[in-house]
């Protein structure tokens, strides 16, 4: 079976569903894409009251934790939410300072924690992202009001395309919430939260920059010593051997 990821890329469902026939998987999506805008959030009491004056659905507030894993192209993550279902997400994305197209493709996960071993085993882990996420809906667009764990406020803005839809249709409704926010040029983000949490995590005891409670020290030694790569074949037929123990 080759790497989780590449199948998602590809859009191969069969070692998805693989995956989902050991019990680790549940439906797996079509591929989609989303059209987003990224920026630190300099004051998130007033990006609170420009959702409510917008009149955006608010949908509470997710508690996530998204687990990046070392792949040579793209993204993979797997996200685990408080009281929700976990997914395994694999997607591309360039970095830019501005309105940028997501291609994407998940897969329901029914036992995390087994995975995510597999995987970690398999691949490696890169990094650990904790945020609470204050969810309002606009119409077609999902506004994010993130805390990330160690590097602060963020607010994103996100329209999923219909499966075959074009996300360039977001582009106009992202440029006016742009406004509504105030967003600033300086504010826009190129990188990924994973991307960011990494270099915090990598900076020196004396940055300003503020080190996450799960940093890569600290993952490395939840990984424990690794005597070479793993195939994910091999992760998974041990955590079959082991649930049976």
């Amino acid at each position: 079976m080759r790497v989780v990821f590449r199948a998602l890329q590809e859009q191969d469902a069969a070692p998805l569903a693989t995956l989902a026939g050991r019990g680790y998987g549940g439906a797996i999506s079509e591929s989609r894409r989303n059209l987003e805008l990224k920026a630190r959030d300099p004051s998130p009491a007033r990006s609170l009251r420009a959702c409510q004056e917008l009149g955006a659905e608010d949908r509470g507030t997710l508690i996530q934790r998204d687990t990046y894993f070392e792949v040579p192209q793209g993204r993979l993550k797997l996200r685990e939410e408080t009281g929700g279902v976990a997914h395994l997400i694999s997607y591309e994305r360039p970095d830019l300072a501005a309105p940028k197209e997501s291609r994407y493709r998940l897969i329901e996960v029914r036992e995390p924690a087994e995975l995510k071993e597999a995987l970690a085993g398999a691949l490696g882990i890169r990094v650990v992202v904790s945020k609470s996420r204050r969810l309002f809906i606009r119409g077609d667009v999902r506004i994010h009001l993130d805390r990330v764990e160690g590097i602060g406020d963020f607010i994103e803005f996100e329209g999923v395309a219909a499966i075959g839809g074009d996300p360039a249709g977001f582009a106009g409704l992202l440029d006016d919430l742009r406004r509504a926010f105030a967003i600033r040029d300086e504010d826009l983000l190129r990188e990924s939260y994973s991307d960011l949490v990494g270099s915090a995590a990598s900076a020196p005891p004396s940055s300003p920059i503020g080190v996450p409670e799960i940093g890569a020290t600290q993952q490395r030694q939840l990984l424990g010593p690794r005597s070479g790569p793993r195939s994910l074949d091999s992760s998974l037929e041990f955590l079959d051997v082991d649930r049976h123990r």
